[in-house]
């Protein structure tokens, strides 16, 4: 499901101008808002469904998002003005953001020695989906129209709720013991029996829900994974932004036909897998190396990063100018694939750093990437279409780019003062289980 959630973040992406062209609007920012209120839409996931889920179990609060999103992408594509349609999407992002945050829980739930590679799953789900997404909506779009896109999306919804509501059990551990407490209490008439959980457990439940709130920014607290968390973020961000301006750039400069701007979308699909294979190899390469000298803190994780980052301004610059050149259409799709490989790159890494911070509170680590995630990459793309209309390709996306080269002393700054800002938080200030 955190695929198909975050599939469909950007599948409307490439019929956004037939959306605005049937809606008769002229408004910039509400025709991109309709990108960035489902991705607003993610924060309500780290910050209340979880708290939710460790008091009436994840299996509810998960069918309950899946029901939301299934709903609300219904209602999208039954919408007659952008507003309406921006408060479907947020509201879909909302059920979405169920999955999505509760995803590493389950994990933390299920397994132990296994945790830190199944922990990257979601996370990769979440980051390679929405390259996918548009060349999937350019064709619905082309052939029967934006509103199907929605269907589309509802209907590969409905499909993965029915496998949840079939297939998925409970996995919290505290939830079970004290279901199994009960029917125990009702057999035997044992009102005082408690689990060994309950009774070690003294924490009231309204103090334990406001706790796994706030859980997300305590570790927030240490700077170094803030840093690389909003970096990763903004990469994510200006993805967004290009994927908005694509459609646009290769229509009008390249003038391509409808039906074929899904292949537009190709360089960014491949550029993210790359990133994500040549991440993990690096990434294994280095933390082994490192650790045979006997280095074996988790900011050795951000040393890739800061090797791959660049790539991110670097892709940018190729893919403003040769789009604004309007030479052959392959070096747009080389820039944008060298930036998508920077931008999944550094999220599986910022991912890596954190739960290798944080091994016991990984869950919360990734909720907060969740949130940090939902809050820049949500913004930005509201201004891309001011950015290319005011600046063109060329120029607009070149700032973009040299943006995220100006950021690269951030990522060092992180790797080699990191343990030092996380020694000096006090033991009280971290995440406590």
């Amino acid at each position: 499901m955190v695929f198909v959630v975050s599939f469909t973040s950007t599948i409307l992406i490439p019929a956004i101008p037939n959306i605005v062209k049937d809606f008769q609007s002229n408004d910039p920012y509400l025709s991109t808002f309709i990108v960035s209120a489902y991705l607003v839409g993610y924060f309500l996931g780290p910050f209340l469904m979880a708290p939710l889920s460790d008091h009436y179990g994840r299996i509810p609060i998960y069918h309950i998002c899946n029901l939301l999103f299934v709903g609300m992408t219904c209602w999208c594509a039954t919408t007659h003005s952008l507003g309406t349609l921006a408060t479907a999407r947020f509201l879909a992002g909302c059920g979405g953001s169920g999955a999505v945050a509760l995803a590493p829980y389950s994990v933390m739930d299920m397994f132990r020695s296994e945790r830190d590679f199944m922990f990257m799953v979601p996370g990769i789900a979440f980051v390679i989906a929405p390259a996918l997404g548009p060349m999937a909506g350019a064709h619905v779009s082309a052939k029967w129209g934006w509103r199907c896109v929605f269907w589309g999306a509802a209907l590969v919804g409905a499909f993965s709720t029915i496998v949840a509501l079939l297939g998925l059990r409970e996995s919290h551990g505290l939830v079970i013991l004290g279901r199994k407490i009960v029917k125990r209490r009702m057999v035997t008439r044992n009102l005082p029996l408690r689990s060994r959980l309950e009774v070690r457990s003294k924490m009231p439940p309204s103090r334990r829900f406001v706790q796994l709130q706030i859980r997300p920014f305590l570790v927030l607290r240490s700077l170094s994974v803030f840093f690389a968390t909003c970096v990763a973020a903004v990469g994510s961000g200006f993805m967004y932004m290009v994927f908005i301006t694509l459609t646009e750039v290769f229509t009008s400069e390249f003038h391509w036909k409808p039906e074929n701007i899904g292949y537009a979308f190709t360089g960014i699909a491949v550029g993210n897998l790359v990133g994500i294979l040549l991440g993990s190899l690096l990434s294994n390469m280095v933390v082994k190396g490192r650790k045979k000298r006997g280095y074996e803190k988790p900011e050795i994780r951000l040393l890739p990063m800061i090797l791959f980052w660049p790539l991110v301004g670097l892709g940018l610059i190729v893919y403003a100018w040769t789009s604004a050149k309007a030479g052959a259409w392959i070096w747009p799709l080389v820039g944008s694939g060298i930036f998508g490989a920077g931008v999944t790159s550094a999220n599986f890494f910022s991912l890596s750093y954190i739960t290798a911070s944080y091994p016991e509170h990984a869950a919360s680590g990734i909720g907060t990437h969740i949130l940090v995630h939902s809050i820049i990459a949500g913004a930005l793309p509201v201004f891309s279409n001011k950015l290319y209309y005011r600046m063109g390709v060329g120029w607009g996306f070149t700032i973009l780019g040299l943006v995220a080269l100006a950021i690269c002393p951030v990522l060092y700054f992180c790797y080699r003062f990191g343990e030092r800002m996380r020694k000096r938080l006090d033991r009280s200030s971290e995440p406590t289980a």
